[in-house]
Protein backbone atom coordinates (compact mmCIF):
# COMPACT_ATOMS: atom_id res chain seq x y z
CA UNK A 1 0.00 0.00 0.00
CA UNK A 2 1.39 3.16 -0.76
CA UNK A 3 2.17 5.37 1.83
CA UNK A 4 2.42 8.97 -1.03
CA UNK A 5 0.75 10.48 -3.70
CA UNK A 6 1.87 12.94 -6.04
CA UNK A 7 -1.17 15.54 -7.17
CA UNK A 8 0.23 16.87 -10.59
CA UNK A 9 -0.58 20.18 -11.53
CA UNK A 10 -1.39 22.33 -15.31
CA UNK A 11 1.64 24.34 -13.90
CA UNK A 12 4.31 25.04 -11.72
CA UNK A 13 4.21 25.53 -7.78
CA UNK A 14 5.66 29.11 -8.04
CA UNK A 15 2.27 29.78 -10.45
CA UNK A 16 0.08 28.53 -8.01
CA UNK A 17 1.59 30.49 -5.58
CA UNK A 18 1.33 33.40 -7.58
CA UNK A 19 -2.52 32.89 -7.50
CA UNK A 20 -3.01 32.89 -3.81
CA UNK A 21 -3.84 36.69 -4.30
CA UNK A 22 -6.81 35.13 -5.30
CA UNK A 23 -9.97 35.85 -2.48
CA UNK A 24 -10.99 32.88 -0.07
CA UNK A 25 -13.86 32.67 -1.52
CA UNK A 26 -13.01 31.50 -4.58
CA UNK A 27 -12.09 27.84 -3.36
CA UNK A 28 -16.12 27.37 -3.95
CA UNK A 29 -15.65 27.52 -7.50
CA UNK A 30 -14.90 24.10 -7.20
CA UNK A 31 -18.69 23.47 -7.74
CA UNK A 32 -17.95 24.45 -11.20
CA UNK A 33 -15.27 21.64 -12.13
CA UNK A 34 -17.69 19.15 -12.18
CA UNK A 35 -21.19 18.80 -13.31
CA UNK A 36 -23.81 20.22 -11.24
CA UNK A 37 -24.92 18.25 -8.61
CA UNK A 38 -25.30 18.66 -4.57
CA UNK A 39 -22.18 20.17 -2.80
CA UNK A 40 -22.08 20.22 1.03
CA UNK A 41 -19.87 23.03 2.25
CA UNK A 42 -19.04 23.06 6.03
CA UNK A 43 -16.54 25.03 8.39
CA UNK A 44 -15.33 24.48 11.25
CA UNK A 45 -12.69 24.58 14.44
CA UNK A 46 -9.89 23.26 15.31
CA UNK A 47 -8.45 23.06 18.90
CA UNK A 48 -5.84 25.39 17.67
CA UNK A 49 -8.95 27.66 16.86
CA UNK A 50 -8.04 26.86 13.00
CA UNK A 51 -10.96 27.05 10.63
CA UNK A 52 -11.45 23.93 8.78
CA UNK A 53 -13.08 23.75 5.12
CA UNK A 54 -14.71 21.00 4.47
CA UNK A 55 -16.10 20.03 0.34
CA UNK A 56 -18.24 17.32 -0.61
CA UNK A 57 -20.58 16.50 -2.78
CA UNK A 58 -23.87 13.98 -3.87
CA UNK A 59 -22.90 11.97 -5.75
CA UNK A 60 -19.56 12.00 -4.43
CA UNK A 61 -16.62 13.05 -6.63
CA UNK A 62 -14.57 10.59 -8.27
CA UNK A 63 -10.77 9.83 -7.80
CA UNK A 64 -10.72 11.58 -11.58
CA UNK A 65 -12.38 14.53 -11.01
CA UNK A 66 -10.28 14.95 -7.41
CA UNK A 67 -7.85 15.10 -9.18
CA UNK A 68 -8.52 17.48 -12.08
CA UNK A 69 -9.76 19.89 -9.00
CA UNK A 70 -6.34 19.81 -7.28
CA UNK A 71 -4.48 20.62 -10.50
CA UNK A 72 -3.47 24.23 -9.67
CA UNK A 73 -6.30 26.18 -11.63
CA UNK A 74 -7.95 26.87 -8.23
CA UNK A 75 -5.41 28.20 -6.12
CA UNK A 76 -7.24 29.40 -3.14
CA UNK A 77 -7.33 25.17 -2.37
CA UNK A 78 -3.59 25.42 -1.54
CA UNK A 79 -3.45 28.64 0.49
CA UNK A 80 -4.53 27.39 3.51
CA UNK A 81 -2.03 25.36 6.17
CA UNK A 82 -2.42 21.98 4.91
CA UNK A 83 -4.51 20.30 2.59
CA UNK A 84 -6.57 16.94 2.95
CA UNK A 85 -8.22 14.79 0.18
CA UNK A 86 -9.78 11.54 0.28
CA UNK A 87 -9.41 8.90 -2.72
CA UNK A 88 -10.69 5.82 -2.63
CA UNK A 89 -7.43 4.12 -0.83
CA UNK A 90 -7.41 6.10 1.76
CA UNK A 91 -6.88 10.26 2.87
CA UNK A 92 -3.90 11.73 2.13
CA UNK A 93 -2.52 15.11 3.18
CA UNK A 94 0.21 17.81 1.74
CA UNK A 95 1.54 20.29 4.76
CA UNK A 96 2.25 23.44 2.69
CA UNK A 97 4.25 24.88 5.52
CA UNK A 98 6.60 21.78 5.58
CA UNK A 99 6.51 21.14 1.49
CA UNK A 100 9.55 21.69 -0.30
CA UNK A 101 9.96 25.26 -1.56
CA UNK A 102 10.91 24.22 -5.59
CA UNK A 103 8.91 26.88 -7.38
CA UNK A 104 9.72 24.56 -10.64
CA UNK A 105 8.03 21.86 -9.43
CA UNK A 106 4.45 20.93 -11.06
CA UNK A 107 3.64 18.37 -8.40
CA UNK A 108 2.86 18.37 -4.53
CA UNK A 109 3.08 15.02 -2.59
CA UNK A 110 0.40 14.16 -0.23
CA UNK A 111 1.24 11.78 2.40
CA UNK A 112 -1.43 9.02 3.76
CA UNK A 113 -2.79 9.49 6.82
CA UNK A 114 -5.20 7.49 8.42
CA UNK A 115 -6.36 9.51 11.09
CA UNK A 116 -7.28 12.38 9.36
CA UNK A 117 -11.16 13.44 9.24
CA UNK A 118 -12.28 14.64 5.65
CA UNK A 119 -16.07 15.85 5.67
CA UNK A 120 -16.29 14.88 2.04
CA UNK A 121 -14.07 15.18 -0.52
CA UNK A 122 -11.33 17.91 0.39
CA UNK A 123 -10.13 20.16 3.44
CA UNK A 124 -8.73 22.83 3.88
CA UNK A 125 -6.98 23.33 7.27
CA UNK A 126 -6.53 26.56 8.41
CA UNK A 127 -8.63 28.04 5.81
CA UNK A 128 -9.19 32.35 6.27
CA UNK A 129 -12.72 32.11 6.54
CA UNK A 130 -14.01 35.49 4.16
CA UNK A 131 -17.13 37.47 6.74
CA UNK A 132 -19.38 36.75 3.53
CA UNK A 133 -19.32 32.96 4.39
CA UNK A 134 -21.20 33.92 7.64
CA UNK A 135 -24.22 36.22 5.40
CA UNK A 136 -26.71 33.83 3.86
CA UNK A 137 -27.98 36.47 1.33
CA UNK A 138 -24.58 37.83 0.23
CA UNK A 139 -22.90 34.32 -0.02
CA UNK A 140 -26.13 33.09 -1.83
CA UNK A 141 -25.38 35.99 -4.51
CA UNK A 142 -21.98 34.93 -5.17
CA UNK A 143 -22.86 31.22 -5.51
CA UNK A 144 -25.78 32.64 -8.14
CA UNK A 145 -23.56 34.62 -10.02
CA UNK A 146 -20.02 32.92 -9.87
CA UNK A 147 -21.29 29.32 -10.43
CA UNK A 148 -23.70 27.28 -12.60
CA UNK A 149 -26.08 27.36 -9.77
CA UNK A 150 -27.54 30.67 -11.60
CA UNK A 151 -27.88 29.92 -14.97
CA UNK A 152 -31.54 29.29 -16.18
CA UNK A 153 -30.08 26.28 -18.04
CA UNK A 154 -30.45 24.07 -15.19
CA UNK A 155 -33.71 23.46 -14.18
CA UNK A 156 -34.64 24.55 -10.34
CA UNK A 157 -34.25 21.56 -8.10
CA UNK A 158 -31.35 20.04 -10.40
CA UNK A 159 -28.66 21.10 -7.74
CA UNK A 160 -28.03 22.90 -4.77
CA UNK A 161 -25.58 23.77 -2.11
CA UNK A 162 -25.60 22.13 1.65
CA UNK A 163 -23.77 25.19 3.84
CA UNK A 164 -22.61 24.63 7.41
CA UNK A 165 -20.73 27.92 9.37
CA UNK A 166 -19.62 26.76 12.49
CA UNK A 167 -23.57 25.03 12.98
CA UNK A 168 -25.23 28.02 11.18
CA UNK A 169 -27.25 25.80 8.59
CA UNK A 170 -28.31 27.07 5.30
CA UNK A 171 -29.44 26.10 1.96
CA UNK A 172 -28.71 27.60 -1.44
CA UNK A 173 -30.84 26.64 -4.89
CA UNK A 174 -31.24 27.75 -7.69
CA UNK A 175 -34.34 30.18 -8.16
CA UNK A 176 -37.18 29.68 -9.79
CA UNK A 177 -38.58 31.01 -12.68
CA UNK A 178 -42.65 30.98 -12.41
CA UNK A 179 -44.18 33.42 -14.61
CA UNK A 180 -47.41 32.17 -14.04
CA UNK A 181 -50.11 33.78 -16.43
CA UNK A 182 -48.08 37.34 -16.58
CA UNK A 183 -48.93 39.21 -19.68
CA UNK A 184 -45.38 40.59 -20.09
CA UNK A 185 -43.58 39.84 -23.51
CA UNK A 186 -40.37 37.93 -23.30
CA UNK A 187 -37.87 37.55 -26.22
CA UNK A 188 -35.52 34.64 -26.22
CA UNK A 189 -32.94 33.22 -29.24
CA UNK A 190 -30.34 30.58 -29.40
CA UNK A 191 -27.85 31.05 -31.32
CA UNK A 192 -24.07 29.90 -32.28
CA UNK A 193 -21.18 31.70 -31.72
CA UNK A 194 -18.97 32.37 -34.42
CA UNK A 195 -15.08 34.19 -34.78
CA UNK A 196 -15.03 36.27 -37.36
CA UNK A 197 -13.33 33.25 -39.51
CA UNK A 198 -16.88 31.34 -38.99
CA UNK A 199 -15.12 28.35 -36.74
CA UNK A 200 -18.13 27.78 -34.09
CA UNK A 201 -17.01 28.58 -30.49
CA UNK A 202 -19.94 27.08 -29.01
CA UNK A 203 -23.39 28.76 -28.12
CA UNK A 204 -25.37 32.23 -27.02
CA UNK A 205 -28.97 32.27 -25.55
CA UNK A 206 -30.29 35.21 -24.72
CA UNK A 207 -33.12 36.82 -23.11
CA UNK A 208 -35.22 39.70 -22.90
CA UNK A 209 -38.07 41.28 -21.12
CA UNK A 210 -39.06 44.53 -20.04
CA UNK A 211 -39.99 43.77 -17.01
CA UNK A 212 -36.82 44.66 -15.31
CA UNK A 213 -35.19 47.83 -16.33
CA UNK A 214 -33.15 48.17 -14.52
CA UNK A 215 -28.78 48.19 -15.33
CA UNK A 216 -27.85 46.30 -12.57
CA UNK A 217 -30.29 43.02 -13.16
CA UNK A 218 -28.32 43.05 -16.68
CA UNK A 219 -26.17 39.82 -17.23
CA UNK A 220 -23.54 38.23 -19.12
CA UNK A 221 -22.31 34.80 -17.75
CA UNK A 222 -20.98 31.62 -18.64
CA UNK A 223 -23.21 28.45 -18.72
CA UNK A 224 -21.01 26.86 -16.08
CA UNK A 225 -18.47 29.82 -15.13
CA UNK A 226 -20.80 32.38 -14.10
CA UNK A 227 -20.97 36.00 -14.73
CA UNK A 228 -18.56 37.27 -16.90
CA UNK A 229 -17.85 41.10 -15.81
CA UNK A 230 -20.20 43.60 -17.80
CA UNK A 231 -18.55 46.78 -16.85
CA UNK A 232 -16.07 45.79 -19.33
CA UNK A 233 -17.60 44.47 -22.41
CA UNK A 234 -21.70 45.41 -21.61
CA UNK A 235 -21.89 48.90 -24.16
CA UNK A 236 -20.77 46.69 -26.78
CA UNK A 237 -24.06 44.41 -26.37
CA UNK A 238 -26.26 47.39 -25.41
CA UNK A 239 -25.47 48.75 -28.36
CA UNK A 240 -26.62 46.24 -30.49
CA UNK A 241 -29.98 46.53 -28.67
CA UNK A 242 -30.47 49.95 -28.69
CA UNK A 243 -33.77 50.40 -28.92
CA UNK A 244 -34.89 47.55 -26.66
CA UNK A 245 -32.26 49.49 -23.81
CA UNK A 246 -34.98 49.91 -21.50
CA UNK A 247 -35.80 46.05 -21.26
CA UNK A 248 -34.02 43.61 -18.96
CA UNK A 249 -31.00 41.38 -20.98
CA UNK A 250 -29.55 38.39 -19.99
CA UNK A 251 -26.77 36.87 -22.37
CA UNK A 252 -25.66 33.14 -21.44
CA UNK A 253 -22.85 31.77 -23.30
CA UNK A 254 -21.67 28.47 -23.45
CA UNK A 255 -18.16 27.55 -24.79
CA UNK A 256 -15.32 25.86 -23.80
CA UNK A 257 -12.04 27.33 -22.40
CA UNK A 258 -14.04 30.18 -20.81
CA UNK A 259 -12.18 28.93 -17.47
CA UNK A 260 -9.79 32.01 -17.52
CA UNK A 261 -12.30 34.59 -17.64
CA UNK A 262 -14.00 33.17 -14.12
CA UNK A 263 -11.12 33.10 -11.83
CA UNK A 264 -10.77 29.66 -12.62
CA UNK A 265 -7.67 29.84 -14.15
CA UNK A 266 -5.14 32.14 -15.94
CA UNK A 267 -6.43 34.91 -17.98
CA UNK A 268 -6.26 34.81 -21.91
CA UNK A 269 -6.90 38.31 -23.06
CA UNK A 270 -6.97 37.16 -27.12
CA UNK A 271 -9.93 34.60 -26.49
CA UNK A 272 -11.95 36.79 -24.12
CA UNK A 273 -11.56 39.46 -27.43
CA UNK A 274 -12.35 36.69 -29.86
CA UNK A 275 -15.81 35.67 -27.56
CA UNK A 276 -16.92 39.16 -26.92
CA UNK A 277 -16.58 40.12 -30.88
CA UNK A 278 -18.69 36.89 -31.48
CA UNK A 279 -21.27 37.86 -28.98
CA UNK A 280 -21.32 41.36 -30.57
CA UNK A 281 -21.77 40.06 -34.02
CA UNK A 282 -24.84 37.10 -32.34
CA UNK A 283 -26.92 40.08 -30.75
CA UNK A 284 -26.30 42.59 -34.32
CA UNK A 285 -28.07 39.35 -36.12
CA UNK A 286 -30.73 38.82 -33.68
CA UNK A 287 -31.33 42.59 -33.87
CA UNK A 288 -31.94 42.69 -37.71
CA UNK A 289 -34.53 39.53 -37.26
CA UNK A 290 -38.42 39.84 -37.67
CA UNK A 291 -39.40 38.23 -34.41
CA UNK A 292 -37.20 40.73 -32.57
CA UNK A 293 -39.08 42.94 -34.17
CA UNK A 294 -42.46 41.84 -32.78
CA UNK A 295 -40.84 41.97 -29.45
CA UNK A 296 -40.22 45.46 -29.59
CA UNK A 297 -43.74 46.28 -30.50
CA UNK A 298 -45.25 44.19 -27.72
CA UNK A 299 -43.06 45.46 -25.49
CA UNK A 300 -43.48 49.40 -25.60
CA UNK A 301 -47.43 48.16 -25.87
CA UNK A 302 -46.85 46.80 -22.22
CA UNK A 303 -44.62 49.68 -21.14
CA UNK A 304 -47.40 52.08 -21.79
CA UNK A 305 -49.99 50.02 -19.94
CA UNK A 306 -47.68 49.39 -17.10
CA UNK A 307 -47.13 53.47 -16.75
CA UNK A 308 -50.79 53.65 -16.40
CA UNK A 309 -51.56 51.66 -14.36
CA UNK A 310 -48.90 52.85 -11.77
CA UNK A 311 -50.39 56.54 -12.26
CA UNK A 312 -53.93 54.27 -11.68
CA UNK A 313 -52.11 52.88 -8.08
CA UNK A 314 -50.97 55.78 -7.27
CA UNK A 315 -54.02 57.82 -7.26
CA UNK A 316 -55.42 54.95 -5.33
CA UNK A 317 -53.40 55.36 -2.71
CA UNK A 318 -53.41 58.98 -2.51
CA UNK A 319 -57.05 58.79 -2.08
CA UNK A 320 -56.58 57.15 0.84
CA UNK A 321 -53.66 58.67 2.40
CA UNK A 322 -53.75 61.47 5.15
CA UNK A 323 -52.88 64.84 3.66
CA UNK A 324 -50.47 67.53 5.45
CA UNK A 325 -52.98 70.95 5.56
CA UNK A 326 -52.40 74.32 6.10
CA UNK A 327 -55.83 76.57 6.76
CA UNK A 328 -57.40 73.24 6.34
CA UNK A 329 -56.18 73.40 2.64
CA UNK A 330 -54.38 70.16 1.56
CA UNK A 331 -50.76 70.58 0.25
CA UNK A 332 -49.92 67.65 -0.19
CA UNK A 333 -49.65 64.18 1.66
CA UNK A 334 -48.02 63.22 4.37
CA UNK A 335 -44.70 62.57 3.28
CA UNK A 336 -42.94 58.78 3.57
CA UNK A 337 -39.44 60.07 1.93
CA UNK A 338 -36.58 62.86 2.36
CA UNK A 339 -37.82 64.14 -1.18
CA UNK A 340 -41.51 64.09 0.30
CA UNK A 341 -40.21 66.24 2.75
CA UNK A 342 -38.03 68.91 0.90
CA UNK A 343 -40.92 69.39 -1.46
CA UNK A 344 -43.78 69.26 1.75
CA UNK A 345 -40.96 72.18 3.09
CA UNK A 346 -40.91 74.01 -0.16
CA UNK A 347 -44.43 74.51 -0.04
CA UNK A 348 -44.75 75.24 3.81
CA UNK A 349 -42.16 77.87 2.94
CA UNK A 350 -43.04 80.06 0.30
CA UNK A 351 -46.62 80.01 1.92
CA UNK A 352 -45.38 81.43 5.12
CA UNK A 353 -46.28 79.25 7.60
CA UNK A 354 -42.85 78.26 9.25
CA UNK A 355 -42.46 79.21 13.27
CA UNK A 356 -38.75 80.71 12.06
CA UNK A 357 -37.44 83.09 9.39
CA UNK A 358 -35.97 80.80 6.99
CA UNK A 359 -35.12 80.53 2.95
CA UNK A 360 -33.33 78.22 1.02
CA UNK A 361 -31.40 79.50 -1.68
CA UNK A 362 -29.43 76.40 -2.95
CA UNK A 363 -30.05 72.60 -3.13
CA UNK A 364 -28.09 69.86 -4.44
CA UNK A 365 -29.57 66.85 -3.04
CA UNK A 366 -26.50 64.69 -4.06
CA UNK A 367 -23.45 66.94 -2.23
CA UNK A 368 -22.38 66.73 0.80
CA UNK A 369 -25.09 69.16 2.69
CA UNK A 370 -28.19 69.27 0.87
CA UNK A 371 -28.88 73.07 1.05
CA UNK A 372 -27.62 76.41 1.62
CA UNK A 373 -30.16 78.66 3.39
CA UNK A 374 -30.87 82.17 5.29
CA UNK A 375 -32.59 81.59 8.66
CA UNK A 376 -32.41 83.25 12.44
CA UNK A 377 -35.11 81.88 14.83
CA UNK A 378 -35.78 85.39 16.60
CA UNK A 379 -36.40 88.37 15.16
CA UNK A 380 -33.68 89.76 17.45
CA UNK A 381 -31.03 87.26 15.88
CA UNK A 382 -28.63 87.80 13.52
CA UNK A 383 -29.60 86.01 10.40
CA UNK A 384 -26.84 82.61 9.60
CA UNK A 385 -26.00 83.42 5.91
CA UNK A 386 -25.59 80.64 3.31
CA UNK A 387 -25.78 77.93 6.26
CA UNK A 388 -25.55 74.66 5.52
CA UNK A 389 -28.91 72.70 6.45
CA UNK A 390 -29.67 69.06 6.11
CA UNK A 391 -32.65 67.42 5.15
CA UNK A 392 -33.85 64.21 6.79
CA UNK A 393 -36.82 62.42 6.61
CA UNK A 394 -36.24 60.67 10.20
CA UNK A 395 -33.89 63.08 12.50
CA UNK A 396 -31.81 59.57 13.69
CA UNK A 397 -30.76 59.55 10.15
CA UNK A 398 -28.89 62.78 10.31
CA UNK A 399 -26.39 60.89 13.13
CA UNK A 400 -26.78 56.88 10.62
CA UNK A 401 -25.20 59.47 7.68
CA UNK A 402 -22.25 60.48 9.49
CA UNK A 403 -22.55 63.97 8.46
CA UNK A 404 -19.94 66.31 10.35
CA UNK A 405 -22.02 68.66 12.94
CA UNK A 406 -19.71 71.30 12.46
CA UNK A 407 -20.57 71.89 8.71
CA UNK A 408 -24.16 71.67 9.52
CA UNK A 409 -26.09 74.62 11.04
CA UNK A 410 -29.93 73.51 10.82
CA UNK A 411 -31.48 69.89 10.01
CA UNK A 412 -34.90 69.78 9.36
CA UNK A 413 -37.02 66.13 9.26
CA UNK A 414 -40.73 64.84 9.76
CA UNK A 415 -40.10 62.64 12.74
CA UNK A 416 -37.87 62.45 15.51
CA UNK A 417 -38.38 58.51 16.20
CA UNK A 418 -35.73 56.33 17.58
CA UNK A 419 -33.86 59.38 19.11
CA UNK A 420 -33.45 60.17 22.92
CA UNK A 421 -31.40 62.42 25.31
CA UNK A 422 -28.76 59.91 25.13
CA UNK A 423 -28.11 60.22 21.65
CA UNK A 424 -27.94 64.07 22.63
CA UNK A 425 -31.57 64.92 21.51
CA UNK A 426 -32.65 67.54 24.14
CA UNK A 427 -36.19 69.31 23.83
CA UNK A 428 -36.23 73.10 23.70
CA UNK A 429 -39.16 75.33 24.47
CA UNK A 430 -40.72 74.67 21.27
CA UNK A 431 -42.35 72.01 20.57
CA UNK A 432 -40.80 71.77 16.95
CA UNK A 433 -37.78 73.00 17.54
CA UNK A 434 -35.04 70.67 19.25
CA UNK A 435 -31.20 70.24 18.89
CA UNK A 436 -29.04 67.53 18.90
CA UNK A 437 -25.28 67.97 20.86
CA UNK A 438 -22.72 65.95 18.92
CA UNK A 439 -19.25 66.23 19.95
CA UNK A 440 -19.51 69.15 21.67
CA UNK A 441 -21.36 70.87 18.70
CA UNK A 442 -25.00 72.04 19.02
CA UNK A 443 -27.32 71.66 15.47
CA UNK A 444 -30.50 72.77 15.62
CA UNK A 445 -33.39 70.07 15.04
CA UNK A 446 -37.26 71.35 12.93
CA UNK A 447 -39.52 68.79 13.22
CA UNK A 448 -42.29 70.00 10.71
CA UNK A 449 -44.70 67.49 11.69
CA UNK A 450 -44.85 69.50 15.27
CA UNK A 451 -45.25 72.95 13.39
CA UNK A 452 -48.17 74.81 14.43
CA UNK A 453 -49.94 75.83 11.47
CA UNK A 454 -49.76 72.22 10.22
CA UNK A 455 -52.89 69.90 10.10
CA UNK A 456 -52.38 65.95 9.38
CA UNK A 457 -55.99 64.55 8.39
Amino acid sequence: MDFRRDIELQNTRAAVRHGLGAEPIDALRVLNAVSPRTWHIRIEFDRSNRNHLHIGSTPPLSDTEILRILDGRLPSLYRGDSLAVRLTDGVFVCDFLDAPGDGRSTSYAFTRRTQEEVGGALKVIGFEGPPIMHRQAQLTEWLLANTWLGSSSFAAGQGRVEVDVFGFRYDVARPRNDTGTDPCPSFGVRTPLKDRSGALLGEMSLRMSPRLSKRKENSLRHRTYGVINPEVCWPQFIGQLAPARESWLSIEVDVKCMEWYTAYGPADTALLRTLLMAIADATTAVASGRDYGEYLTLSAAWRRSAAAQRIADRQEGLRYSRMVRVNSIPLMREPCSENELVALYMKLEAQGALPFDCKVLEYTAQSDIDALADFRFGTEEAYNRFAPVEFEFGAAAFLDHDHPPQQTKLVICWHEADLCEDDGFVATPDPWRFKLVCDSYEVPVVVLRYVPAVEIR
